[in-house]
């Protein structure tokens, strides 16, 4: 891709120690989102001598890329010999929201003499990527504020969707008759009369406004950007509602969210507010400090108020997927209770959680922990790397998705799939495999990994072979110890 501008991103690392270099064999790797398949290939039986052949050398703390074929099968020779380990992942960029199975088999080699059999490579040189002027300056990005903030209003009404079913449908809707409780400058909150407002709940007040006006509006401000004021009053407004604790018909509690439609000036109530504004639960428990969850809630907030202003088109930004806007709002909150029971269960299983996954409330993966966990390690990876360049870049690119991280990161997602991958072996579950001794199967979710260790109780020379499920587009990477 092209460098249109001056302005330049950190530079990328790989492994856990930037020492691993990525080696491509083979083809250059194109991007494969349109990839035809044909359909999976068959496995070969473990006990089958195929044609005479020597392994490929490879050589030890190296990542190679091996190249995969159009229906998702790659084949390719080791020499194991006494203390032989192998490295692999095996990778799907397939769709988030399906499973493929995949077959991991062995042949065995005859033994024969002579040169190794080299496999043509090249060594893939990272730039350092820029993003355009277009998607990190943009003139319009700066808070609008009114010369004279407006009157606030003792008493309001907000909708809360509460009841399972679609977002659409008004009946599923209720309605909260709040109160105000608390107003600055910058900030009013709104308390739900249906909880009675007491001398413990002004100390919760009292605590959340000061952490948001003195902590989380200006953190948020420096790294991502101010929020934009949807509405023009000059004030950022939370509610704080008992709702909250039993969304869903009773089967969900959260303990804040953020809703972009309230930040859309062509969506009538009960769908949105026209409104920048969060929501809160007054009855959540204190696992979670109040500032985690404010910086984790008003980052998206920020990221909706720009994006569903109307912009230079006359309409809003397409909204951006919700693995974006998960991954990005970690990032800018600590690693504390909120994150680390999420980033747990997805190491525990990193082949069973997808990483993108455009809605995740169609997907029937709302507040999947494994899901989130997954986002989260990426986001700050690539962060990590580019700095906060990225998440402003992000803020304001034209798409959404996929296509966003490569037009701000210049890179193919696949590469830098791959790349965070073979960052995650050194801290993801890894399943050992006795080539000697049996196949393996795996159920891959889309645009997740699996990290395996290969090893032999013997000398020998064995061909793996593994195919995927039509679709699954497999990336496989391979290690020497």
């Amino acid at each position: 891709m092209g460098r249109t501008s001056s302005a330049r991103l950190h530079r990328i690392g790989i492994g856990t120690a930037s020492l691993l270099l990525l080696i491509i064999v083979g083809e250059q790797l194109q991007n494969r989102h349109d990839r035809t398949h044909r359909g999976a290939s068959a496995t070969a039986s473990s006990e089958t001598l195929v044609t005479k052949s020597l392994p490929t050398v490879f050589e030890p703390g190296v990542a190679y890329s091996l190249p995969v074929s159009a229906d998702d099968t790659a084949v390719f020779d080791l020499a194991f010999d006494k203390g032989s380990r192998y490295r692999m992942i095996v990778s799907s960029l397939g769709k988030g929201e399906q499973s493929y199975a995949v077959n991991l088999a062995t042949s065995l080699l005859e033994p024969t003499t002579g040169p190794p059999c080299n496999v043509p490579q090249w060594r893939q040189e990272l730039s350092t990527p820029a993003a355009t002027d277009t998607l990190f300056v943009n003139t319009d990005v700066t808070p609008h504020v009114p010369l004279q903030a407006a009157t606030v209003a003792k008493k309001r009404t907000f909708y809360i969707h509460f009841a399972e079913g679609e977002l659409i449908d008004r009946r599923r809707y209720a309605e909260v008759y709040a109160s105000l409780v608390k107003t600055s400058p910058r900030l009013q909150i709104y308390w739900d009369q249906q909880l009675p407002f007491n001398e413990r709940f002004q100390q919760l007040v009292d605590e959340i406004a000061s952490q948001f006006e003195n902590d989380v509006m200006p953190e948020i401000s420096r790294q991502l950007a101010p929020v934009y004021d949807t509405d023009g009053d000059g004030r950022f407004t939370i509610l704080l509602t008992p709702w909250l604790d039993r969304l869903e018909g009773g089967k969900t509690s959260l303990r804040g969210m953020v809703r972009g439609t309230d930040f859309r000036d062509d969506v009538s109530v009960p769908f949105g507010h026209h409104c920048d504004m969060l929501y809160l639960n007054p009855l959540a428990s204190s696992a979670v400090p109040w500032r985690d969850i404010l910086l984790h809630e008003f980052t998206h907030a920020v990221c909706n108020s720009w994006r569903m202003r109307k912009s230079s088109t006359g309409r809003p930004l397409p909204v951006e997927d919700d693995w974006i806007q998960e991954g990005m709002a970690h990032t800018l909150e600590p690693l504390g209770a909120n994150q680390q029971h999420r980033i747990s269960t997805f190491l525990a299983a990193p082949h069973g959680y997808p990483l993108v996954i455009a809605d995740y409330y169609r997907a029937g993966m709302w507040r999947n922990d494994g899901c989130r966990g997954a986002t989260s390690l990426f986001h700050r990876w690539i962060t990590g790397r580019y700095g906060n360049e990225f998440m402003r870049g992000m803020l304001m690119a034209p798409s959404h998705g996929i296509a966003n991280i490569e037009a701000v990161c210049e890179y193919h997602f696949d590469e830098l799939f791959r790349l965070w991958t073979i960052d995650l072996m050194s801290s993801a579950t890894t399943r050992s495999w006795n080539v000697d001794q049996s196949r393996q199967f795996l159920e891959l979710h889309g645009t997740s990994a699996s990290f395996w260790e290969l090893h032999a109780e013997s000398e020998s020379q064995t061909r793996i072979h593994i195919s995927g499920e039509p679709g699954s587009q497999l990336q496989v990477t391979l290690i020497r110890l």
